[in-house]
């Protein structure tokens, strides 16, 4: 959503930090997908036996172009 205000305290996200036990929500996953929609940007997951990487591209990539961010020699 464009223009979109969220609500951030450093000072909250650090005590969420240092006492992870509490139930209180930390908003970074809430700035990180505003960024991303606001980029028009998505990310999809790859996995394999010994890693699994986050990949970014923008939204509406044909299936070729996004493989082509994996493998470069599309």
């Amino acid at each position: 959503m464009p223009g979109e205000i969220i609500p951030y305290s450093a000072e909250y996200e650090r005590g969420l930090l240092s006492n992870p036990s509490e139930d209180k929500k930390s908003m970074i996953p809430k700035i990180v997908r505003a960024g991303y929609n606001a980029l028009d940007l998505i990310y999809f997951f790859t996995s394999g036996k010994d890693e699994v990487r986050c990949w970014t591209i923008r939204r509406q990539t044909k299936a070729p172009k996004a493989a082509g961010v994996i493998h470069t020699d599309f």
